[in-house]
């Protein structure tokens, strides 16, 4: 696929600015923290997922209409527009792209692309083993709007127990009790 030539001929960077979920691998990550910058800076985890982070639906690396880590970009950003049809699993040229005629899809791309996303599905189930949560568990949670922001690390769940409650505070009660009376002088 010539997409190099396309975008950097047309000038475009609109597939950067379209608030799209880029996933990262590991080494994209690595790759990019060499270049001096903080993986807080470009990195946002969602449901297991490590994605370049967005400001106003604008990758953070774009800077003027140019990315600035161009040699060193993820490899989602380096097989675009090439993408998956989400209905049926499809590697097809994204729609969104304003010069998606431009592209050819080889079976190179296809491949690529298929690679990548096994490699990052496996990442992603990794990293949610490490958290003690399954990829299964992960796509089963929703909150009240269908989504999850973020997946936090799973605490011990925490049981009230009223009584034990009562119980403590009683002994605390009696505690300051006691200790007011060894302060205080006895009544005469």
């Amino acid at each position: 696929m010539a997409k190099k030539s396309v975008c950097r001929t047309h000038d475009c960077s609109l597939c950067c600015t379209l608030g799209t979920d880029v996933p990262l691998t590991n080494k994209d990550i690595e790759r990019i923290k060499e270049l001096g910058y903080k993986e807080e800076f470009f990195v946002e985890e969602v449901k297991g997922w490590k994605l370049l982070k967005l400001e106003d639906n604008t990758c953070v690396f774009l800077l003027g209409g140019i990315c600035s880590i161009h040699k060193n970009r993820p490899e989602s950003c380096r097989l675009y527009p090439a993408v998956f049809e989400v209905n049926t699993n499809e590697v097809i040229v994204d729609p969104e792209c304003v010069y998606s005629d431009e592209f050819r899809i080889t079976k190179k791309d296809i491949e690529s692309l298929h690679a990548l996303s096994d490699l990052l599905d496996k990442e992603r189930a990794e990293r949610l083993a490490a958290k003690g949560l399954s990829v299964e568990q992960v796509d089963k949670i929703v909150d009240e709007n269908g989504l999850i922001d973020e997946i936090e690390e799973e605490d011990e769940p925490e049981t009230v127990d009223d009584s034990n409650e009562e119980k403590q505070e009683d002994k605390k009660n009696e505690e300051k009790e006691e200790k007011k009376e060894k302060i205080q002088p006895a009544a005469h």
